[in-house]
């Protein structure tokens, strides 16, 4: 008797049943998850109510009540599918019903908004539960784990967009070369992060794959990378890997300049490490600078384009808001926007988008008139001099 009374008071102590406030989640962390597949769990920071709108899954909404410790969001039909989440969760647990993450099978992470998601509890949950890893492809990791590490396990060969995107804590993630896709977004406002080495086997580097990384401060490309533009002579593809990351201050491997500052392929610039830098003087041999290239880069004050340059992105220089002049050696005067009709130098019509009101254009003065007269420049008449380069 005394045995099986010891025995019941163990078992009250593990199962969690103090009704504490993570109880619930502590005793399915880690297994697969024993709910119905007709609801999904949850707990919130606040300790009341997360509100879902319809939108959010694949199945209509019957109820959403949150007990003692943890909600419970109930649906007329099996939940299979995830779009979006956002609100205070902490904690998930998802029904073994769901096989679908996002919006559709290229969707960027359904839950990079859940700023204070801690653990995912699923059958496609990781065993620390800080991810969600299916089919091989990492889609989503917890942003509030709170780890400052994290290593991408063996089995994974893709990387999800927006897979680790804001997640605050990360300092460093370290990825395996079996690694051989990568979705947009992937790394996008991992403010911790100061340096990543992306995967030797990676072909091309997705959309804004690091943008808004504050702190970021080396990039370790792949072997090679391949340019993603069709067979047009400047990349239509907007190079927004490393938009907003103005403490960037060298790309280490092949496609790089030789003093580290520009990621370069086939001769086209797709992104710029601006730090320690109010003025850069492009390399000789670039032909062209791809769409977005020195985007939203606020340290420049001045950039000197060689002659060699032939076309200039759309939004090139958007949002430069420091870029005071701009030397262009070129005799005949590079293709603007190319190969959308949109402007190189101001990135919207708003005035909030624009350089500062008073940058000016250097160009040589014996082709002040071609300047002065071609398509997209002329729309730069009144900033545009003659200059003896």
């Amino acid at each position: 008797m005394k045995k099986l009374l010891f025995v019941l008071v163990c078992s009250t102590i593990l199962c969690g049943c103090d009704n504490g406030s993570n109880s619930y989640y502590e005793d399915v962390m880690g297994q697969n998850p024993n709910i119905s597949d007709y609801e999904l769990h949850y707990t919130s920071r606040s300790g009341y109510v997360v509100e879902f709108d319809d939108d959010c899954f694949d199945a209509p909404i019957v109820s959403n009540t949150y007990y003692i410790d943890h909600g419970v969001v109930k649906f007329t039909t099996p939940l299979t599918r995830i779009y979006y989440l956002e609100g205070d969760i902490t904690t998930i647990t998802i029904p073994s019903s769901v096989e679908l993450f996002g919006y559709d099978t290229n969707e960027l992470n359904p839950f990079r908004d859940c700023e204070y998601l801690s653990n995912f509890n699923c059958k496609y949950a990781s065993s620390d539960g800080f991810s969600i890893i299916k089919d091989n492809k990492l889609i989503a990791y917890a942003r509030n784990s709170r780890q400052d590490s994290f290593t991408v396990p063996n089995r994974v060969t893709e990387i999800g967009g927006g897979a680790f995107s804001n997640c605050q804590y990360l300092k460093n993630i370290k990825m395996h070369d079996n690694i051989v896709a990568m979705g947009d977004f992937a790394f996008e406002g991992c403010n911790s992060l100061k340096d990543i080495v992306f995967p030797k086997k990676l072909k091309s580097l997705p959309d804004g794959v690091c943008a808004n990384c504050s702190e970021l401060e080396i990039v370790t490309l792949p072997n090679q990378l391949e340019c993603q533009c069709d067979g047009l002579p400047c990349c239509s593809v907007t190079s927004s890997y490393f938009t907003n990351c103005n403490q960037l201050n060298k790309f280490i491997g092949y496609n790089t300049t030789s003093d580290g500052k520009c990621l370069v392929i086939n001769n086209i610039i797709h992104a710029f490490a601006p730090a320690y830098l109010d003025e850069y003087a492009i390399p000789n041999h670039i032909e062209a600078i791809a769409c977005a290239g020195f985007h939203k880069n606020d340290q420049i004050e001045a950039i000197y384009i060689p002659s060699s340059v032939k076309y200039i992105g759309s939004s090139a220089f958007a949002f430069c808001h420091n870029l005071q002049d701009i030397y262009c050696e070129a005799t005949n005067p590079p293709v603007l926007g190319y190969p959308f009709n949109t402007r190189a130098f101001i990135g919207a019509t708003s005035p909030f988008h624009e350089l500062p009101y008073n940058y000016t254009i250097y160009v040589p003065k014996s082709s002040l008139n071609s300047y002065l007269n071609a398509e997209g420049w002329n729309e730069f008449r009144s900033h545009i001099v003659g200059y003896n380069f």
